[in-house]
Order: C-alpha cells, then sequence, then structure tokens
C-alpha cells in the first residue's frame, strides 16, 4: 500500500533522519489527489527495494505550489516522481537524489518541470543516470560520490594494537559548495 495518500491542501511530509517509505504490491509510496495546493516532502526515504512497487511520488493531475527537497528516492517500480499534469505556481525540486528507477527519475510527461540542483545517481546528470522525461529541466544538477580507503595497516579497516591506520577520503563531486564527512568508530575499542 502507499505510505502516504494527500488529499488535503498545505499537507507537509516533513521527515527525520532516517525515516523510510517503503511502498508495497504494486503501490506508489506517495499518491496526490487531483487538484490539490501546497505540497511539501522533506528529507523522506522512499525505497523500492525488494518491493513491487510503482512512483515514488505521483501526482494524479493538476496541482498548485509543489516543494520536493532532500529526499532520495531509489529502487522504484515505475518513475521516482510522476506529473501527470503540469504543476502550477510555485514549484521547488532541488536537493533530491534520484537513482535505479526503472523508469525515469522525473517524469512530467511533456510539461514543464523546473528540476535544477538534484543528483540523479551518476557524476554526467540525468542523462547518463536515472533520467528525465521530456519537459523537465535538470541543468544544473548536482553529484556526491564518497569512498574511503584504509592504508597503515595489515588488514582493510582493521588495526593491529599499538600500531596506528590512515584513511584517505576521496569525494567526486559536482555542482557543490561544501561537503562534511563524519568518521565513527566503537571507542571502547581505544584501550
Amino acid at each position: 500500500s502507499p505510505c502516504f495518500i494527500i488529499n488535503a491542501d498545505n499537507t507537509r511530509i516533513l521527515a527525520e533522519p532516517g525515516a523510510k517509505c517503503i511502498p508495497t504490491d504494486g503501490s506508489n509510496g506517495i499518491d496526490v489527489a487531483d487538484g490539490i495546493t501546497g505540497v511539501t516532502v522533506d528529507g523522506l526515504e522512499i525505497d523500492g527495494s525488494g518491493q513491487e512497487t510503482g512512483d515514488g511520488i505521483a501526482f494524479a493531475g493538476a496541482v498548485t505550489d509543489v516543494v520536493l527537497v532532500d529526499n532520495f528516492i531509489h529502487n522504484l517500480g515505475s518513475d521516482g516522481i510522476e506529473f501527470a499534469a503540469a504543476p502550477e505556481g510555485v514549484v521547488d525540486i532541488h536537493g533530491n537524489l534520484f537513482m535505479n528507477n526503472t523508469g525515469f527519475g522525473i517524469n512530467s510527461n511533456g510539461a514543464t518541470v523546473p528540476a535544477e540542483y538534484n543528483s540523479w545517481g551518476s557524476a554526467d546528470g540525468a542523462a547518463a543516470g536515472d533520467g528525465i522525461s521530456a519537459g523537465v529541466d535538470a541543468a544544473p544538477y548536482t553529484h556526491v560520490a564518497l569512498s574511503l580507503v584504509s592504508s597503515g595497516a595489515p588488514w582493510a579497516n582493521q588495526v593491529v594494537k599499538g600500531s596506528t591506520i590512515s584513511y584517505a577520503v576521496k569525494a567526486n563531486l559536482v555542482n557543490v559548495n561544501a561537503a562534511d564527512f563524519v568518521l565513527t568508530y566503537d571507542k571502547t575499542l581505544l584501550s
């Protein structure tokens, strides 16, 4: 079933860190009814991994004032976001990561939809990554890929007591102003 069905104006889904929507049985993650004004989805992971799913967010018809920011929409059986008709008013779609969806990252069905500063799962943008339908403006786009490689120890990510280990953090960034990296470890292992 869908995680959310939006059929009222001015609906906001503001996710806490780690919040995840997992649609099941061929459903969309979020169904948005036709004619709705004021839809915000912020910080939600919509994950279709291992499920039979539809779209991440499906807009059934014309909507007004849509804000979709900082969401991770991936591994769905159809599109990440699908608009059945052109959205109107304020349309703010940025900071999202679309990856490994069977359909498009965003399918506007030919309508003009601004979607700048999103990531499409590839350093080369939407055409090489999750893809967009005609009418979606995805330029400029963003991309962040981090990797962590250990050195100075006999085994990867393991250190011998009394020795040291070094980590190299490597990043492939496109249109990114800043990035943070935090290394966490079990402090009880320091004795």
